[in-house]
This record gives C-alpha cells, sequence and structure tokens, in this order.
C-alpha cells in the first residue's frame, strides 16, 4: 500500500484461486470510500511514489505474462511508461527512493 495525496492506493496481491489480482483500488481518507481504478500493467512488482504520481516497478506483464524491466506510472487516471526501464527485468523484488535515485534489490530476473 501506498499513501498519496489523502489516498492509500492498494495494488496487486492475489486471489482465492492464487492467481494475480489485477484490480487496484482506492482509499479516500476525507470520504471514507473505497473505489476500483484501472486495472494494473504488472503484478507482482515492486511500487513506489515517484515525483508525485505511483508507480510500478518490474514484475509479470499483465499481457504477455513475461518478466518486465517496465515502469509504469499512474497519470491522470490511466498507466504511462514515462520513465525507461529497468536494464535488467525482475519480478518479486524491493524498490526504495533515495536521494532521487531508484534502488531495486533482490527479486527474480527474467
Amino acid at each position: 500500500a501506498h499513501y498519496l495525496d489523502g489516498k492509500v492506493f492498494i495494488t496487486g496481491g492475489f486471489l482465492g484461486n492464487m492467481s494475480p489480482c489485477k484490480v487496484m483500488q482506492v482509499y479516500h481518507i476525507d470520504d471514507q470510500k473505497w473505489t476500483t481504478i484501472s486495472d494494473i500493467p504488472q503484478n507482482r512488482c515492486g511500487a513506489d511514489i515517484i515525483q508525485g504520481h505511483l508507480t510500478l516497478i518490474g514484475g509479470i506483464d499483465a499481457v504477455t505474462g513475461r518478466v518486465t524491466g517496465k515502469l509504469s506510472t499512474y497519470v491522470n487516471d490511466h498507466w504511462e511508461e514515462i520513465y525507461p526501464p529497468m536494464p535488467t527485468p525482475r519480478t518479486r523484488l524491493g524498490v526504495a527512493l533515495k536521494d532521487n535515485l531508484l534502488i531495486t534489490a533482490d527479486g527474480v530476473c527474467a
């Protein structure tokens, strides 16, 4: 989960049959309401807030089913690839931001 501008973004997870959940839900703190927004383009990915936007990092591409290095950023109610992909695609990774550097660690590489 990630907090941004009075909202808590919940991405991914698994359904009861252990298939990846593609739904992204947002809890609006002031309104105390949940909304469902655009499906995530990748799962089993890292995530962080980069320059004020939720960004998914790496994971399994929801269309191809392959490990990806792409970064998908949620902007204006849809996903965009505005940052270059990681040089080494990986899934189930850890991510952190430090001094404007995106740090990725661990995970399973393609």
